[in-house]
């Protein structure tokens, strides 16, 4: 084996006995990416029990080889230092020279950053020195024999796959101390010779901010209090604050303390959370930290370490591709197949927020579909959902049944024979109303005496003329009360449409004549609105439906709407563009609901993923024939009376994000 490069400023490790090399281990475990039960390497205190120098190279050992030579008085457990490269400056001086926003070909160095870049580099051995005399005098106090420091117990060849085993390591460590300093930026500027130094909270809060800091802390050892160490020289270092756990919600997380607290519950074994709110919470906590990005799924893999089955970390995978695979591997309650049910409450809000429009935890939507695949381009195989096209060519009259009535066969009778008593009644009317004529003997006379008299049978005529005249007269109040009332049932079509119609033209369009059955749904869209029912009958806090807003959902932070392609080559990296939305309305003629809704594109498709509160959840999408994927457009909330009529579909691919408008 060759021999290790080590992290400290380039020094190589020339003559490393067979006692510092490191076995063989699996990178991967039950088709998972393994775990390490030991770390690779271990800082050990040294035999006469001074600190090692850099020249020693801090006397960094293989830990499979020091634990089958160690002599069996001396324990193998260690110390773990965790700290923040924003507080100490760890970056070796060959990786500030190769940092790309100080070695633009052809761009001269700005003197302010060049004079920055050599400070640091001057500042690489101190803060290196200070970290491993912090960890020294931590692993004395704590009566074991070495310490763990990432800078100085990875090497260069595996340190891509066990910068993502860090929190194993801190799982397996004796306990745990946090190393404070200020600002690696206050001390470049000269803000560190104020007259007060910042106090642990302030520091703390600033280790907390970091991706990495929130797993080690929530899986460190909970028998021991955390203990936190300031820089200070060596014999004047001592821990200057001892913090339980469940404690540093309130002391390190200000902006999200609730949600870290309930994770150190939880680790704690004070509160016991489902795999999905552990993962939920987890996400929420992560993604709202900061990183210096190793990966570009960095919070995922911070988050898979609270994870039993972890992905192996691959640098081309996205922070989505990440999170499915997590949630594929592991016992995750569908938890990606419930993110697809949700929708953001802001435009453009990324989908690792993990908020929904309508106030509805992950964990309280129950999914009717299954993610079968992850496949590339941020999509996944949905397999099983309820599926419905979405009809936006014409409004075609709609078929519907009526119970059975003998009035209503009285009235279906009258209207479809009315006409026939009129046509016969003009005929019998036109042939037989002329006058007749008869004839007499006139005994007196003694002759024939001719009569023209009406004819008898003309009263046929003139009754079926009566009768067709009534039935006739009293069509449009037989039609009303035959076609009016309640519907028992009607055909189930979606119709689409751009606007916000008048629900009496809608149902004179599809039934014939308006009659008050077509109503606004309260509770289905981001436009729907309600108030408390006014009009009898009701009951006590019954809502009813008013007319939908129009207005568009606000924008989430650092999102801008575009409104030409010019817009979109003026932004910069930090803002996100979205297309501009246009407002449509969905007719349900199976609930005679009527929803408006506001999306990008008209959805073709409406496809029922999963139900809470008693409603389902359908996902509007739109279709790319290019990529033969369906794109959510937004998500509205329907009665579960539609499942009886809507088929379940195959394997489709799907997309969370709206199908980009083209020229």
């Amino acid at each position: 084996m060759a021999p290790r490069e080590s992290y400290t400023a380039g020094v190589h490790q020339t003559a490393i006995s067979p006692w510092n090399r490191s076995a063989p281990r699996s990178d991967e475990y039950d088709g998972a990416f393994g775990r390490h039960l030991r770390p690779r390497y271990l800082c050990v205190i040294p035999e006469n029990g001074q600190p090692a120098t850099l020249a020693e190279n801090y006397n960094v050992v293989g830990v499979d080889q020091w634990d089958q030579h160690r002599p069996s008085g001396i324990s193998g457990e260690y110390v773990f230092v965790s700290y923040t490269r924003l507080q100490f400056q760890t970056y070796r001086p060959e990786e500030i020279d190769k940092w790309s926003k100080w070695s633009r070909p052809g761009h001269p160095i700005p003197q302010s950053e060049a004079r920055e870049r050599e400070i640091k580099k001057r500042m690489f051995k101190g803060d290196l020195q200070q970290l491993y005399e912090i960890g020294f005098k931590a692993a004395v106090n704590a009566g074991v024999s070495a310490f763990w420091i990432d800078m100085l117990c990875m090497n260069e060849e595996t340190s891509r796959l066990d910068a993502h085993r860090i929190c194993d390591i801190a799982r397996g460590a004796n306990r745990m101390v946090i190393a404070l300093n200020e600002s690696v930026e206050d001390r470049i500027r000269g803000r560190s010779q104020r007259d007060q130094s910042p106090s642990n909270d302030e520091l703390l809060y600033h280790w907390g901010c970091r991706v990495w800091t929130l797993p080690e802390m929530l899986l460190a050892p909970s028998r021991y209090d955390l203990e936190i160490w300031r820089s200070a020289p060596f014999d004047n270092l001592h821990p200057s604050e001892r913090i339980p756990k469940r404690n540093m919600a309130e002391r390190a997380y200000r902006d999200d303390g609730q949600l870290v607290r309930q994770l150190v519950d939880h680790f704690e074994a004070n509160l016991h959370m489902t795999q999905t709110e552990l993962l939920t919470i987890g996400l929420q906590c992560l993604t709202n930290r900061e990183t210096k990005p190793y990966m570009a799924a960095d919070p995922i893999y911070a988050l898979m370490t609270l994870a039993r089955r972890r992905p192996l970390p691959r640098d081309e995978q996205s922070l989505f591709e990440a999170f499915a695979e997590l949630s594929l591997m592991n016992d995750s309650n569908m938890l990606l197949e419930r993110l697809v049910c949700m929708l953001p409450p802001r435009r453009g809000e990324q989908w690792h927020k993990i908020q929904d429009f309508w106030g509805v935890k992950l964990w309280d939507i129950f999914p009717q579909c299954q993610v079968a695949a992850i496949a590339d381009d941020q999509t996944v195989l949905l397999d099983g959902a309820f599926g419905a096209s979405i009809e936006w060519g014409e409004l075609s009259k709609v078929g519907f049944l009526k119970r059975k009535t003998i009035w209503k066969s009285i009235g279906e009778f009258i209207i479809r024979f009315a006409p026939g008593w009129l046509i016969l009644s003009i005929i019998l009317l036109a042939t037989l109303g002329r006058p007749i004529k008869t004839a007499d003997y006139d005994a007196e006379q003694r002759k024939v005496v001719y009569h023209t008299t009406v004819n008898p049978a003309v009263a046929a005529g003139i009754i079926f003329f009566l009768i067709s005249f009534a039935c006739i007269a009293s069509i449009p109040e037989v039609m009303f009360r035959l076609y009016g009332g309640k519907f028992w049932s009607t055909q189930a079509v979606l119709f689409g449409l751009e606007g916000v119609p008048e629900l009496d033209w809608l149902e004179e369009k599809l039934f014939g004549f308006s009659n008050g059955r077509l109503k606004w749904s309260a509770f289905s869209s981001t436009q729907s609105q309600h108030q408390l029912k006014e009009t009898e009958p009701r009951i006590d806090n019954e809502f009813e439906a008013t007319k939908p807003l129009l207005e568009s959902l606000p924008l989430a932070d650092n999102v801008t709407e575009l409104q030409s392609e010019t817009d979109r080559q003026r932004l910069d990296g930090e803002v996100r563009p979205v297309d501009p939305d246009r407002i449509f309305t969905i007719v349900d003629t199976y609930s005679m609901t009527v929803m408006t809704f506001r999306s990008v594109h008209p959805p073709s498709v409406a496809l029922i993923c999963g139900h809470e509160g008693g409603m389902q959840r359908a996902v509007l999408c739109s279709y790319d024939y290019k990529t033969q994927t369906f794109h959510r457009e937004t998500v509205i909330r329907m009665p579960t009376k539609v499942l009886d009529r809507i088929d379940r579909i195959d394997k489709f691919r799907f997309s969370l994000d709206s199908m980009p408008l083209r020229a």
